[in-house]
């Protein structure tokens, strides 16, 4: 329909500011595997000296995340002004509307509050970024000393086999509002993903609402969970109307939850056809599947990024190789769709 509003309309730009977390992650933990090797085969004093390649890898760290902080801002202006427009452009499409009713803007005050609140995650999610990848060299050099003190395996393999597990589970310690920590990347893209799904839906409602339209109608898709389900081809009043359950009753109830797939369009009553049952709950298992593969693949390539010497780089190619062959299984043998961007963890080829 001309006038349906698909989240994925709004998301597509949401991956501008995925990257940019993504590329400063990976050059973070390039950066870290760098600092560690200094010394690593032939120098006695190597804990002693990490002391100096700590407060190094901090000023490079430090660069590295002002950077991110400058472009992030500017970015999220862009892209959240964006999704509002597109969102209101859509609703605008295929419509006869007399009397300039089409060119009401979308409210700027709740696009501005939705980019701040977004900033705001994004701004706090960059001092946990630094903390992280400080405690992980601090961890390393406390696990790198006893193995070796211990003579059951070289300062090498001992720092690598520290940092390759830290590198593994990636930037942590991002908690939402459920109290669910997430990986980095994971976090990122999902308030990213949200903010713009956010602006979009805003400038839809507020223009559908302009051209005197009160009623939409909720998309069917295939693997929805069992939270968004229940709201598959019903009504919803955009303002209370006495008849109809309305788009704020359903949201707090669960529909475009982070992640939420489903979208919006104007009904008409007598002509928009509604549908009956549509569950998937085989569909949603592989689609949760896929994204459990995923991680397993970013986390291989952040592997590679933390990998100080070729042998330690060709075990990280041949694991996210594995997971590459398992995901190409995966989607040949179910419904789920593979998206080659979430499989990439600041785009290897930078190296």
């Amino acid at each position: 329909m001309a006038d349906e509003l698909s989240p994925h309309q709004a998301e597509e730009l949401a991956r501008r500011i995925v990257e940019l977390y993504a590329r400063a992650e990976y050059e973070l933990l390039q950066r870290l595997a760098t600092h560690l090797a200094k010394g690593l085969d032939a120098d006695e004093h190597w804990t002693e000296r990490q002391l100096l390649e700590l407060q190094r890898f901090r000023q490079a760290a430090t660069v590295i995340l002002e950077k991110l902080s400058t472009d992030s801002q500017a970015v999220v202006a862009e892209i959240i002004g964006a999704a509002g427009n597109r969102g209101a452009a859509l609703a605008t499409l295929g419509q006869a509307v007399s009397g300039g009713i089409a060119s009401t803007a979308v409210d700027p005050y709740a696009v501005t509050a939705i980019a701040a609140e977004l900033d705001m995650k994004l701004s706090a999610s960059r001092g946990r970024i630094y903390r992280s990848v400080d405690d992980i060299y601090r961890t390393v050099i406390a696990e790198t000393t006893p193995l070796v003190n211990m003579g059951t395996m070289t300062r090498r393999d001992a720092a690598q086999r520290a940092l390759t597990k830290l590198a593994s589970n990636g930037v942590t310690g991002f908690i939402d509002r459920t109290g669910r920590r997430w990986e980095m990347s994971s976090y990122v893209e999902m308030a990213s993903r949200q903010a713009t799904k956010e602006a979009a839906i805003q400038g839809h409602t507020d223009r559908m609402i302009a051209q005197g339209h009160n009623l939409i109608i909720i998309s069917d898709v295939p693997q929805e969970c069992a939270d968004c389900r229940p709201f598959e081809g019903k009504v919803l009043a955009l303002k209370p109307d006495g008849q109809h359950r309305t788009l704020d009753d359903a949201r707090d109830a669960g529909l475009y939850h982070p992640g939420c797939r489903h979208s919006q369009s104007r009904y008409q009553p007598g002509r928009t056809r509604s549908f009956g049952e549509t569950a998937d709950p085989e569909g949603d298992k592989a689609r949760q599947k896929l994204r459990y593969l995923e991680r397993q693949k970013r986390a291989a390539l952040r592997e590679e990024a933390a990998a100080m010497d070729d042998d330690a780089r060709a075990k990280a190619k041949a694991k996210a190789k594995a997971y590459n062959a398992k995901i190409r299984e995966h989607v040949a043998t179910t419904s789920a769709k593979r998206q080659p961007h979430r499989e990439r963890a600041g785009f290897t080829a930078a190296r």
